[in-house]
């Protein structure tokens, strides 16, 4: 089921954030049946041709958000992800809104077939059931509640996919002018902007290699703001020797973007300033 929380999150970013996540969770024989009705919709076989549909799928729209609602097991490795679809065309001013529904079949945690429906009625058949209700099919939505995120949060969940990868080279996440705030430890400050975040992010990794930052629990607070305890994990390049340490960022996001994000190196530091318990 997390496999395919974070693929919704990769493809719901960005075109290019979704061509690296054809790669990284679709099998290479994999087959995609996109809805007649979209632009340009045909069937793909293999990671080439699903990754060109959707990265041109994603540049027809200036704003294309899914919001789940369900996510449920159909067995066998099968998954019916339920949810709606908001997108504005790019140029053109074309709403696109309504009920999209996915039927996913994995193989190895990897996805070699996907299906678009736009009525419940069509999925469930599409998988094997009967019925136009999750109920007359005899099926049960799992984690609802925490299917049920927004924008802001798909976002968080897909920097740290990279993260936990180790992989720097995506900012489009990021405001130019980015307020990077280190509340505590030798590098405590504020960095603005870009350029001089880059610059300060990599003079901290400089000495660590093989690093990776892995989130552990993720919070929406009700002003709007995401807030993340992860755990950082590398090498020292001079000792060799193995270290992680458990933190904790806040995420502030206005259009998409981060623009403000603050960085504890103690995660208690981070509850005590935002009043939260741990």
């Amino acid at each position: 089921m997390e496999v395919v929380r974070r693929w919704l999150e990769f493809w719901n970013t960005s075109p290019e954030q979704a061509r690296s996540g054809v790669a990284r969770f679709f099998d290479a024989d994999a087959d995609y049946y996109p809805v007649p009705k979209f632009p340009e919709a045909r069937t793909c076989h293999g990671l080439d041709e699903i990754a060109q549909f959707f990265v041109g799928f994603m540049g027809a729209w200036s704003r294309y958000e899914y919001a789940i609602r369900q996510l449920v097991e159909a067995g066998d490795d099968r998954v019916l992800v339920c949810g709606r679809v908001h997108a504005e065309g790019q140029g053109s001013g074309l709403i696109l809104e309504g009920d999209l529904y996915y039927c996913m079949w994995l193989r190895h945690s990897r996805f070699f077939r996907l299906e678009d429906h736009l009525t419940m009625k069509g999925a469930l058949h599409a998988l094997g059931f009967e019925g136009e209700t999750l109920e007359e099919a005899g099926l049960r939505a799992a984690g609802v509640a925490d299917s049920l995120t927004s924008p802001s949060l798909h976002l968080v969940r897909s920097i740290y996919a990279d993260w936990e990868q180790g992989d720097l080279s995506r900012v489009d996440w990021a405001d130019p002018e980015i307020e990077y705030v280190v509340a505590e430890g030798p590098e405590a400050g504020v960095y603005s902007g870009l350029v001089e975040v880059a610059r300060h992010v990599r003079g901290v990794l400089s000495d660590m290699a093989d690093w990776r930052n892995a989130a552990e629990e993720y919070r929406e607070l009700d002003d709007g703001r995401i807030f993340v305890v992860d755990r950082l994990t590398g090498r020292g390049r001079s000792t060799g020797l193995q270290g992680e340490a458990v933190g904790a960022r806040v995420f502030e996001i206005s259009a998409g973007r981060v623009t403000k994000l603050v960085i504890y190196s103690d995660r208690y530091h981070a509850l005590a300033d935002l009043g939260l318990e741990g």
